[in-house]
């Protein structure tokens, strides 16, 4: 379901699309979505599962647009860079007490942050990754679903 706020008289309609048909949503085009004449206005908690609903779909045909394919050796070079990221972070942390160390500057700070965001956002990206896996919004190829 989709929900359309008219220009024209300010009310929300509610649009089903076409369970039976075969013929391909086009990214943007409302025009797909037949509009459900003299229907009464959503609550709250409806429109926000139809969004919800939409914005799933939307994101899995994008997904698909966007990535052709993805493989288990993919995958497996993501995780290997999470974890190289992660080593390196570390490595910077006990660095930081070896007993010969001069005291700690500005610089130092902002290089250990510089790595600690780096290797955050590459697990982030990683944990996205595994989640469109996991739901099946990205296919793995060799691999069968549950």
């Amino acid at each position: 379901m989709f929900f359309d706020r008219s220009t024209s008289d300010n009310v929300i309609a509610v649009r089903r699309r076409n369970a039976g048909t075969t013929s391909p949503r086009h990214h943007g085009s409302e025009d797909s979505l037949p509009t459900i004449a003299n229907s009464p206005s959503p609550n709250v908690r409806q429109f926000l599962c139809y969004v919800q609903s939409d914005l799933r779909a939307l994101t899995r045909t994008e997904t698909v647009n966007a990535v052709i394919a993805v493989t288990p050796s993919e995958v497996e070079r993501v995780a290997r860079a999470v974890a190289k990221m992660r080593g390196r972070y570390l490595a910077q942390v006990l660095d930081l007490g070896h007993a010969d160390r001069p005291p700690l500057t500005e610089a130092d700070v902002a290089q250990l942050r510089r790595a600690r965001e780096w290797y955050e956002e590459v697990e982030r990206g990683f944990t996205a990754l595994r989640s469109a896996i996991e739901t099946g919004e990205l296919p793995l190829e060799g691999v069968r679903r549950d």
